[in-house]
């Protein structure tokens, strides 16, 4: 699988550099860390990664293609997923119909053809339910697969929006926030599919608050303050970086 790349990527509004000169890189196979108080620009880097914002200057590669310039639809098919940190998921809908929703990108029956019920339509469309319910399992949401997914509380929301995510693919995957609002016991049990989905040979990102999360699960991890990449390396010293420290204003990260 490709790794992901930024180089000496930039996000200004006007005057305002939101993101300054960033390079980072998400290999394959592994968990990285981006972190960085409130206004960081995290959310930021995510938004030009998966084609929502466009860059400044710099540039951003999945394996040795450019994907700076396109469109988010493209970059998604072009193997990024993501999450995001306000849960957008379809309320009425079943889980199982949320997650199937991932599946677009490997989509090679037409939209005709499932209109007209056609047998590869038929086929393709009973593929797709069988990988939603191994993912649903996966994501200990099995038992919500007929449940409106606005019905579901809020931690089981978030995972539903990560099935889907994953539901496509990617090669890489961004996760911004996801384990906001959950309790110890549901962090590590995402903590613990995070790492099977790496062990996989995906590269995953994760963008995170809650920094203890983030060091027992990362082996290379980003620090952004100000737009600006202040701090990377290994978790136990990127945390003990006296800049990194001042950037979160005394609070600890350990």
């Amino acid at each position: 699988m490709p790794s992901l790349r930024l180089e000496k990527v930039s996000k200004h509004f006007g005057g305002l550099k939101a993101v300054d000169d960033v390079t980072m890189v998400v290999p394959p196979g592994e968990i990285t860390g981006l972190i960085g108080p409130n206004g960081a620009g995290k959310s930021t880097v995510v938004n030009m990664i998966s084609g929502v914002l466009a860059l400044t200057h710099g540039d951003i590669l999945l394996g040795d293609q450019s994907i700076a310039t396109d469109r988010a639809d493209i970059v998604a098919r072009k193997g990024v997923g993501r999450t995001f940190q306000n849960i957008r998921l379809l309320a009425e809908a079943t889980v199982l119909e949320n997650v199937m929703l991932g599946f677009h990108r490997r989509e090679t029956a037409g939209v005709p053809a499932s209109l007209l019920g056609l047998p590869a339509a038929i086929r393709e469309d009973r593929k797709f339910r069988d990988k939603a319910h191994k993912l649903l399992a996966r994501f200990r949401l099995d038992e919500f697969a007929n449940m409106e997914a606005g019905n579901l509380a809020y931690g089981h929301q978030r995972r539903v929006e990560m099935a889907r995510a994953i539901a496509s693919e990617p090669d890489i995957v961004l996760l911004d926030e996801p384990v906001a609002g959950m309790n110890d016991v549901e962090s590590e049990e995402l903590a613990t599919i995070f790492r099977e989905l790496a062990a996989s040979g995906m590269g995953l990102l994760l963008i995170e608050h809650n920094v203890g999360f983030v060091t027992r699960l990362c082996r290379n991890v980003y620090v952004l303050d100000s737009g600006r990449m202040i701090a990377s390396g290994d978790p136990q010293t990127v945390i003990r970086d006296p800049k990194v420290v001042a950037a979160y204003i005394g609070t600890s990260v350990q």
